[in-house]
């Protein structure tokens, strides 16, 4: 049982957490974007939460070798399951 739980006597929420490490594409801003064919969203991996904006998260995009801060963020949770010989 949680301290949360046996305080309220209900379940905590957790539906906001992420896996850690998982594959993910952040939205570029509109005044970051080019006008020609470009990507719209930039690859990247979760490191965690943002401490200074609420709902954000700290994405390490490898293309660039920077943690970014976005919001608008899609997540690849999908973990491949080991494969037996």
């Amino acid at each position: 049982m949680r301290p949360y739980e046996h305080k309220t006597g209900k379940a905590p929420d957790v539906s906001h957490l992420r896996i850690w490490g998982s594959k993910c594409f952040a939205k570029i801003s509109l005044s970051h974007l080019r006008k020609d064919v470009a990507p719209k969203a930039q690859v990247g991996y979760l490191v965690g939460n943002s401490e200074l904006h609420r709902d954000a998260y700290q994405i390490w995009a490898p293309e660039t070798n920077r943690i970014v801060v976005s919001r608008t963020v899609t997540f690849n949770e999908n973990i491949p399951s080991a494969r037996r010989c």
